[in-house]
């Protein structure tokens, strides 16, 4: 479990998000689940950089409380 407790999802500075990053990049993680993508980040463009580079290390995310398929109009709603 990768936590930022009383850290703000405002900004990618995050211990919790940092080891996350490294984790899958390291390849120790194939698969993330989170709650609500706003738990990722608070800002859309942050967001999709996190996401987009937990992609390209192979890592599956998976929204919990709001499922996101690939189609673009999921994407959009993302």
């Amino acid at each position: 479990m990768f936590r930022d407790d009383g850290q703000s999802g405002a900004t990618l500075n995050r211990p919790g998000l940092d080891r996350l990053r490294d984790a899958v990049c390291a390849g120790e993680i194939d698969r993330v689940l989170i709650t609500d993508p706003d738990q990722l980040s608070r800002n859309y463009v942050q967001m999709m950089i996190v996401l987009q580079e937990l992609e390209r290390f192979g890592c599956e995310v998976t929204f919990l409380d709001r499922p996101i398929g690939r189609d673009p109009h999921d994407q959009l709603l993302l």
